[in-house]
């Protein structure tokens, strides 16, 4: 028998454009179901995913690395599966391989959530990672101090790790307008260890409330929201963002090397 779901699903789509509003309104947000479909609604939603099935899209993705011992950027490797990409900082002390897309196509207001897979290889207790949105590149990350932030970048919204101050997962937030400061970063409360050679879940998301949250395998970590006088304290709402990725050494020995196995954006088509 037919799963109710996909019946009225089947019944009444039928020949019409599919929204997200006529989805919830059929199967409503709390059906697992929702979660599948969501992304089928192209009317209303954009959607962007890179599976790094093949030789990295340079049209799609810019790359390099401060040239440190050994260092390389971010390439696919036919040998990993289902397609992932990998960068090395290096064996120099605070040296980087970042990734940035070539489209900076996403606004606050479009409520991007980026959705992705990282793994370290080695050297954990030595590293650094930012993952998530940022306006431009920036050389050693967004973020030029994690414990109480300053900020390399103008625009971003990024998950770190930065073993120059801790080994916590958290995330921090600055814009163009805000001063940044101890409101502009979240402690993670996600209870993820970070373990070498394992595929870890990041997930972050905004709004047009200026608002950010993220999860680190499926468990929130943390929000940011607009101050009490109303002032954001993550990307200005007119900025374009691209997603970014960087991997960043705390140490003049060993190597650092990072892996991503996807990247993939939903949001709103319009602002909101």
């Amino acid at each position: 028998m037919t799963e109710p779901a996909l019946r009225a699903f089947s019944e009444q789509f039928h020949g019409r454009l599919m929204t997200r509003s006529r989805l919830r309104d059929i199967i409503g947000p709390d059906n697992p179901m929702f979660q599948l479909l969501e992304s089928l609604c192209i009317v209303s939603e954009s959607v962007f995913e890179d599976e790094f099935f093949r030789t990295l899209d340079t049209s799609t993705w810019a790359v390099n690395n401060s040239s440190g011992t050994s260092a390389s950027n971010f390439a696919h490797s036919a040998a990993l599966p289902n397609g992932q990409i990998e960068g090395d900082p290096g064996t120099d002390d605070d040296q980087d391989a970042q990734m940035l897309s070539v489209g900076t196509c996403w606004q606050i207001d479009q409520r991007p959530c980026l959705m992705t897979r990282i793994e370290p290889r080695t050297a954990i207790e030595q590293s650094k990672f930012e993952v998530g949105f940022a306006a431009a590149d920036a050389a050693i990350g967004q973020v030029l101090v994690k414990a109480t932030p300053t900020s390399t970048g103008a625009d971003y919204c990024v998950v770190i790790r930065d073993t120059n101050d801790d080994t916590s997962i958290d995330m921090i937030a600055d814009g163009t307008t805000p001063t940044i400061s101890s409101a502009n970063k979240v402690a993670g409360t996600h209870g993820v260890t970070w373990t070498l050679n394992t595929m870890h879940n990041i997930m972050i998301a905004m709004n047009e409330r200026d608002e950010q949250f993220f999860w680190v395998n499926g468990s929130l970590g943390g929000a940011l929201r607009s101050s009490s006088a109303g002032a954001g304290v993550g990307p200005d709402n007119d900025v374009a963002l691209g997603i970014w990725l960087s991997s960043i050494s705390r140490t003049a020995t060993g190597a650092k090397p990072l892996r991503c196995d996807y990247m993939k954006v939903l949001s709103e088509r319009v602002l909101l």
